[in-house]
């Protein structure tokens, strides 16, 4: 069974752990402060504990994290401990167990499938959906709170971006610096301010996403989207948000995460608990192995860059 750690955090005052988190071995560069908007000096004290939500990870992880409801107004600082190293990333992805204690960022082996639990979250939130941009920045939808956060990939420190104000959304970059999303609610496709999180819809998809998995390809170039209710692979158009069918997937799905990786043009899917390798020409999902995690797999990131604290 796999073992899967984590190092202890100081919490803060909004629940999350801060920037200044021991690094993982490997990263060498330093962690930034988190400003939580309060003036006092925050004095939360630091708990160590093991997690026994699953029976196959083992977490270390802050246990004293309070609340960090709506009225959560402070600017966290996810800057400093992540170290681009440049050039062509190593064999990993990334994805978010939301459903350990807390939830955690963890690290996919692409040869084995193997999950390695990289930092923790907050242990008051949900995230549905992550997105590695192009400079190595971490975007995720926080559920819980209707916004998009930057989050140090390394130690797990934050910054909020903003409120979308469309309810819940799958995240993935776009064909620049910019985001992009599919909201199941309206079934159609948006575009997302970087910079504020706020989206505006580009168009309807043309059919009904119950749960959805997006990636975008730049082999397409463009969105790759799989929709569960039919188990297919859809390219959507970012000029008018239409989902057009590229392929029946060979196995059923729920609610999946899937990444396209730009170094080596491969697509993969996550589902359940699998990482699979996906031709996006036939549908053919190839299992590569179980991730380990607490609860099952429904987003995935690729990198285009190096990440010394992950490599």
């Amino acid at each position: 069974m796999l073992s899967l750690a984590v190092l202890a955090c100081t919490g803060d005052d909004d629940g999350r752990p801060p920037s200044s988190t021991e690094p993982m071995p490997g990263d060498t560069s330093s962690s930034g402060t988190p400003d939580d908007g309060d003036d006092g000096e925050d004095s939360s004290p630091t708990t160590t504990a093991t997690d026994t939500t699953n029976s196959s990870i083992t977490t270390v992880a802050d246990t004293t994290a309070p609340d960090d409801g709506a009225s959560d107004t402070g600017t966290h600082d996810s800057s400093g401990s992540t170290g681009m190293m440049g050039g062509e990333p190593g064999d990993w992805l990334l994805t978010v167990d939301d459903a350990a204690n807390p939830p955690v960022v963890v690290r996919i082996d692409t040869n084995t499938g193997l999950g390695e639990v990289v930092c923790p979250l907050s242990a008051t939130s949900s995230f549905n959906s992550i997105a590695l941009a192009r400079d190595g920045t971490l975007y995720v939808h926080n559920a819980a709170q209707g916004r998009i956060e930057r989050v140090d990939p390394c130690d797990c420190g934050f910054q909020i971006v903003g409120p979308t104000s469309v309810g819940t959304l799958e995240i993935s970059i776009d064909g620049d610096d910019g985001l992009v999303g599919i909201g199941t609610t309206l079934d159609a496709l948006y575009a997302l301010d970087p910079e504020t999180g706020l989206a505006n819809a580009i168009g309807p998809l043309g059919l009904d996403f119950v749960g959805s998995g997006i990636a975008w390809s730049d082999s397409l170039p463009g969105v790759y989207a799989i929709n569960d209710a039919t188990t297919q692979l859809y390219s959507v158009s970012m000029e008018t948000g239409n989902a057009t069918l590229l392929a029946t997937l060979s196995d059923l799905v729920t609610a999946p995460g899937i990444a396209y990786r730009a170094s080596t043009d491969t697509a993969y899917v996550c589902d359940g608990n699998t990482l699979y390798e996906l031709s996006t020409g036939s549908g053919i999902l190839t299992a590569i192995g179980a991730i380990g995690l607490a609860g099952p797999c429904t987003s995935l990131a690729a990198p285009y860059l190096a990440e010394a604290c992950l490599e």
